[in-house]
């Protein structure tokens, strides 16, 4: 057989391959992921969303939507979709 694909998973991702930013929810817990493709030019404001996170207390608003809540937010609005389809 002919070789497909070769993934060796070294480095994390997400499921929809944007970066995670932000609080993980255990004290003092803060992650930073990378931005697949993007990773190098994304640095400086992953840095400084993170510095503003960890010293003022909250993230700013870019950073916001790249939370680990966002994942938890699709799987409940994924239940709903499931449950307007029974519904029907």
């Amino acid at each position: 057989m002919a070789v497909e694909t070769i993934w060796a998973g070294l480095r994390p991702s997400s499921i929809d391959d944007a970066p995670i930013l932000g609080a993980t929810g255990i004290d003092g817990l803060v992650v930073a992921n990378r931005a697949p493709s993007q990773r190098h030019l994304l640095a400086p404001v992953t840095a400084a969303a993170i510095e503003a996170l960890v010293a003022g207390g909250a993230a700013p608003p870019t950073a916001r939507p790249f939370g680990l809540d966002r994942f938890s937010r699709a799987a409940s609005h994924g239940r709903e979709l499931e449950q307007a389809e029974t519904v029907r």
